[in-house]
């Protein structure tokens, strides 16, 4: 046991006080860094286990544990989704080369020399600019990228008189000390699950281990025409919106009947009647390419009517131009029903059979056979990502837009919920989704139905899905942090968390208001709207940086397409081997973990 002096227990109690207080700010498994931190902190304080060090003639892998410690807080942010214990011994180590270059001479000086205190003032100037200039993640992250590469640079003046291992091995561990505090606030902070329904979302929202099985015997004892609707009203998404303000799913059949559609070979504009009437084909050889649906409203506000002027079930009506009709224009979801070898409302067997080409990969990650697939499509008018940087306004943004959230069963029982998010996405067992019952305006439309059976049923069925202002990309419901998955579009998701965290972009996951489907029309590929060939939306800018004084780069105008219709897309094409095979999608992380 190591002897200290009042003094040194204060710092010593100051510095693990730190890192609990840090363990309690963090969330998500990263948050055991600073487990690792206070533990390696007490043992080279009082116990000082392993060799002792000559600080003017350091061991190799000390000053091997120096010049990495700055890498390893951003490995384990990376790795934020995976396991706990790949953050523990990152601490450790982190801490461990710490204390022996920098906190023991400290300790040990008498007095505590001035030049000590260097490289850490310059650390904390760095940090304050960046976070004077973005967040106090990217601040601290800049002050660590800093150091890392002063240190690496001094390594090469090594040659020079004076200029000893202990220089950059310093200036490398204040770096690491900086990514630790980095890790700790944006951990916390990247992706916080706030609004006002937080506190109440383990009640609207929970994991049942148990499978639902009266839903799936009263599904199964539905007349034989039902079974498809019966399956598409059981399962369907409840929805958490990240604002007052923010995108409501829109009816895209009343988009279509307020749009014009643009043919690119002439300009020449059309509107299409009612019932709808959009052209299903094309002398383009690209079929994608043919039409262009657009409103000409290209910004995210009420203006748009991106949100329903009453917020009372069922949300206003719509009534088209001339006709004595009442469209429902807020909260529904076009359905679309998979069997494996046979026909549905959707599909028939040929269409079935090309969607589950790729199921085999679907069936060893779930270890299950998948045998049916519901795919429900949410329509939005507007896209909106809009995230501050150092360098300027990072923005996607684009007019209409579709996401997707699916669920997958088998053997009588779901066992998957996926939900799409940017470029990619993640998927959970049925068992780990996070599921809602069904509130009385869905009983009632299950009586209209016929579907008597299925509403006698109180089982928690609807994957409860938190919707992302702006994006509208789709993630679990879940009041802890979860890193985002916008980095999906242009980097695998482990080191997407990474460049999350160093550019300090986050994204608004909150969960402020409930919404019920109020319509779940069956997406068929030969009836509007999905039957349109061509695209959804202008003013199309992919990740577009805007600078100071107007300067704008890589962004589109307003005559770049948006996106296609859903049968031309890939996730419609070949779901199984999208979620289950391309590399932008990933398992995602127990929400009760």
């Amino acid at each position: 046991m190591i002897t200290r002096r009042k003094r040194e227990h204060a710092a010593i109690l100051a510095l693990i006080v730190l890192a609990i207080g840090l363990f309690f700010w963090a969330r998500g498994p990263v948050q055991w860094v600073f487990v690792g931190a206070a533990v390696a902190i007490l043992e080279e304080a009082y116990l000082g286990l392993g060799p002792d060090v000559n600080l003017k003639h350091p061991r190799f892998w000390l000053l091997l544990g120096a010049f990495v410690s700055p890498i390893l807080p951003f490995v384990a942010f990376g790795k934020a989704n995976v396991h706990w214990w790949i953050s523990l011994p990152i601490g450790l180590i982190v801490t461990v080369a710490g204390w022996r270059f920098c906190i023991r001479p400290a300790l040990q000086a008498e007095p505590l020399k001035p030049r000590w205190l260097v490289i850490p003032a310059i650390a904390l100037v760095i940090a304050l600019i960046g976070w004077w200039t973005s967040s106090l993640a990217f601040g601290l992250m800049s002050a660590c990228l800093a150091l890392w590469a002063a240190a690496l640079l001094s390594l090469l003046l090594m040659a020079l008189p004076k200029v000893t291992p202990m220089l950059p091995a310093r200036m490398s561990l204040v770096a690491g000390a900086c990514a630790l505090l980095a890790l700790g606030v944006a951990a916390r902070d990247l992706a916080r699950v706030d609004g006002r329904l937080r506190g109440e979302l383990q009640m609207l929202a929970e994991r049942s281990s148990e499978p639902p099985v009266n839903t799936m015997a009263a599904i199964a004892a539905a007349p034989a025409k039902d079974r498809d609707a019966a399956l598409a009203e059981a399962f369907a998404p409840r929805l958490f919106i990240a604002s007052d303000k923010a995108a409501w799913p829109l009816n895209p059949l009343v988009d279509v009947l307020t749009s014009d559609y643009i043919d690119p070979r002439t300009g020449e504009r059309h509107r299409s009647g009612y019932p709808p009437s959009l052209p299903t084909s094309c002398a383009l050889r690209d079929a994608k390419a043919c039409y262009v649906l657009s409103d000409g409203c290209f910004k995210y506000d009420v203006r748009c009517s991106i949100a329903p002027g009453t917020l009372n079930y069922p949300y206003g009506t719509f009534t088209p131009s001339g006709t004595t009709a009442s469209l429902s224009p807020f909260a529904v979801m076009s359905v679309r029903v998979l069997h494996k070898d046979r026909p549905s409302a959707t599909d028939d067997v040929a269409s079935s059979r090309s969607a589950f080409a790729h199921v085999g990969v679907a069936n060893a990650r779930l270890r299950a056979k998948v045998t049916d697939l519901l795919q429900y499509w949410l329509y939005y008018g507007y896209d909106r990502f809009e995230a501050v940087t150092p360098l300027g306004r990072l923005v996607q943004e684009h007019e209409s837009d579709w996401e997707l959230v699916s669920v997958g069963l088998g053997a009588g029982k779901p066992l998957f919920v996926a939900y799409n998010a940017h470029c990619g996405g993640q998927w959970l067992p049925w068992a780990q989704a996070p599921t809602a019952y069904a509130k009385p305006e869905e009983t009632a439309r299950l009586e209209k139905l016929g579907l008597n059976g299925l509403a006698a049923v109180h089982e928690p069925t609807h994957p409860a899905v938190m919707v992302a202002d702006g994006s509208q990309a789709s993630y679990p419901a879940s009041d802890e942090v979860r890193v985002p998955d916008w980095t999906s579009c242009t980097v695998k998701h482990t080191w997407g968390n990474v460049v999350a965290l160093a550019a300090a972009v986050r994204e608004h996951v909150d969960v402020t208001r409930e919404v019920i489907p109020v319509a779940l029309p069956m997406a068929d590929r030969r009836e509007a709207p999905m039957d349109f060939a061509g695209r959804w939306g202008l003013n199309n800018h992919d990740f577009c940086l805007e600078l100071p004084l107007g300067i704008r780069l890589n962004c589109g105008g307003d005559s770049k397409p948006g996106s296609e219709t859903p049968p031309y897309k890939e996730d419609w094409i070949d779901p199984f081997g999208v979620m289950f095979a391309k590399h932008t999608w990933h398992k995602g992380v127990d929400p009760g973990s």
